[in-house]
């Protein structure tokens, strides 16, 4: 796969590699006292004057390259590089007699640097996908892992309502149906928010068999469109570590809070959206349960890994994972969502940041870049 050659770093970091080759080989040919600037300077000139055109020329049909074959793909590289070369050897002709023998030399010369890099794109690019996939496939773990405990007090409040109220038991096994559908389906790559919103409703309703009035639910997130998208799965297990982390080991009645709002991005992204997302899950905290307790500033996710191995924060560890695989772009590494953690008395916060991300961004989100 041909990586994104448009980008300044890359231009500066293919210069750079082009002038240190040209150094050791200037080098190699007289001593550091004798150093043959003039020959120096020509031979520069001479390898950018090939470089950056080809860099141009292959940031032009990138697309088009990374949809054919890597053979294909590799073979247009390199006869594109060569025919460069043969044209910037004619420029010199101004300069100094035409040469046949030195045009092969260089050819050979620019197959041979071509190729290594194209080695390298190839490795990285073979690497990254490995990353991936092993993201996908550790998520793919998790979800599957249904907790025991949650289905048995589920289907025993079904077969308590059977009797009783026969409507609700029907609810509940369709919202029951509904987190298992979705559970198998997490391989695509975004969610409407109104999915994952009714996901997490059917998910609320069926803890509210369990919990009846201890269980209480506030929803302030009117200002999100319905087509705005989102990793699938991303909300629920959160408020399932409010209901199991904050509801279920309070006698007292506990509130769960989801709260959005719309700020402007802060980052020039270049990317098809202005706003971010600013989505909190709060829930009350029993006394007797504080695992993050002593501070109330807010924490970044790797301030509580070692807890997440005790099994404290094993969703937040996910989710952070998921917002990193999603929302980062391999080709500059800039992370355009963000998760933190804040407990301030009584309540136990967590703060999503994601972009709008609405179908007319899909395009920067999983696709070639």
């Amino acid at each position: 796969m041909i990586p994104n050659l448009c980008r300044l770093p890359v231009v500066f970091a293919i210069v750079v590699v082009l002038e240190l080759l040209i150094i050791a080989h200037s080098l190699g040919l007289s001593s550091i006292a004798r150093f043959d600037w003039p020959h120096f300077s020509l031979l520069s000139l001479y390898a950018q004057l090939i470089a950056l055109p080809s860099v141009w020329l292959l940031c032009l049909i990138r697309g088009w390259l990374n949809r054919i074959s890597i053979s294909r793909s590799t073979l247009i590289v390199l006869l594109l590089v060569m025919a460069v070369t043969a044209g910037v050897n004619l420029l010199f002709t101004m300069i100094a007699e035409f040469d046949v023998e030195k045009l092969l030399r260089d050819l050979c010369i620019v197959i041979v640097i071509t190729g290594l890099g194209l080695r390298y794109c190839f490795v990285q690019q073979r690497w990254l996908l490995e990353q991936r996939s092993n993201q996908q496939a550790r998520f793919a773990a998790l979800q599957a892992r249904i907790q025991p405990h949650f289905l048995f007090n589920t289907m025993n409040s079904i077969a308590s309502l059977v009797r009783s109220d026969v409507d609700k038991a029907e609810q509940a096994i369709e919202d029951l149906s509904e987190l298992l559908r979705q559970q198998i389906n997490v391989d695509q790559a975004l969610n409407h928010w109104s999915v994952e919103r009714q996901l997490c409703e059917a998910y609320l309703r069926i803890e509210s068999l369990r919990y009846g009035e201890r269980l209480r639910v506030e929803w302030d997130v009117g200002c999100l469109p319905d087509d705005f998208l989102i990793p699938p799965l991303l909300i629920q297990p959160l408020i399932e570590n409010s209901v199991k982390h904050g509801i279920a080991p309070s006698v007292e009645k506990g509130v769960i809070k989801i709260h959005a709002s719309l700020h402007k991005a802060t980052k020039n992204t270049g990317l098809q959206y202005s706003q971010n997302v600013n989505l909190i899950i709060e829930n009350t905290v029993s006394t007797e349960f504080r695992p993050y307790a002593g501070s109330d500033s807010p924490m970044l996710i790797s301030e509580f890994m070692d807890d997440a191995n005790e099994g404290h924060g094993m969703a937040l560890v996910n989710v952070h994972a998921r917002l990193r695989s999603t929302y980062r772009n391999p080709d500059t590494g800039d992370e355009y969502a963000s998760l933190r953690v804040e407990q301030p008395s009584g309540r136990y916060r967590v703060l999503l940041t994601l972009p709008l991300c609405t179908p007319d961004a899909l395009p920067f989100f999983g696709a070639d870049r």
